[in-house]
């Protein structure tokens, strides 16, 4: 929170002269829930979750592109899954993919600070966050994977984009362990 809080206070300070003085403040509270079903065998039965999301992007600083971004995420869940098997023997898969925790605890974490930079010949981003790549976006989810990575792009032509990076560490998400046993979704 003191991060947040640094960050935050800093946009104020170096408004003055900012080519930019917007400020990105996000706030998400979304919420999901399975209300039955029992006929698919495959398929959770059960179970309620919720993210919060607070993400704050900093004003361009320093020099014209360059931001800093944090977003802090709190999972868990909603309280309407029954865990226990034997309490509930129709209600026999509580769905895990919503959850991060596998017993549904809340967790919370930094998913996402970074630093930014954008001009009219490239675009790159650095520390952790959200890729949006086919091999790395979760179709449906609460809490998304958050990747540690170096990502630089640039557009050859107005069609055609060129995107390199690496990644060196990955936070799943509630829904990776589910995505990697069911890769047919």
């Amino acid at each position: 929170l003191s991060i947040l809080a640094t960050l935050i206070s800093s946009s104020i300070v170096q408004a003055e002269g900012n080519k930019s003085k917007d400020s990105n403040l996000k706030l998400q509270l979304k919420a999901m829930t399975i209300l039955s079903d029992y006929k698919n065998g495959f398929a959770p039965s059960n179970g309620s979750g919720y993210v919060l999301k607070l993400k704050r992007e900093t004003p361009e600083f320093l020099i014209d592109g360059l931001k800093v971004g944090m977003g802090m995420y709190r999972n868990g869940d909603a309280g309407l899954t029954e865990w226990d098997e034997r309490s509930a023997p129709k209600l026999n898969k509580a769905a895990y993919g919503m959850v991060v925790d596998v017993n549904g605890s809340s967790k919370a974490l930094i998913g996402e600070l970074y630093i930014d930079y954008k001009n009219k010949y490239f675009h790159t981003k650095l520390g952790r966050q959200i890729i949006n790549s086919p091999l790395s976006i979760i179709k449906t989810s609460l809490m998304p994977n958050f990747y540690e990575a170096y990502m630089f792009d640039t557009k050859i032509l107005n069609t055609l984009t060129l995107t390199a990076g690496h990644i060196n560490k990955i936070s799943f998400g509630s829904r990776a362990m589910a995505d990697w046993g069911l890769i047919g979704e």
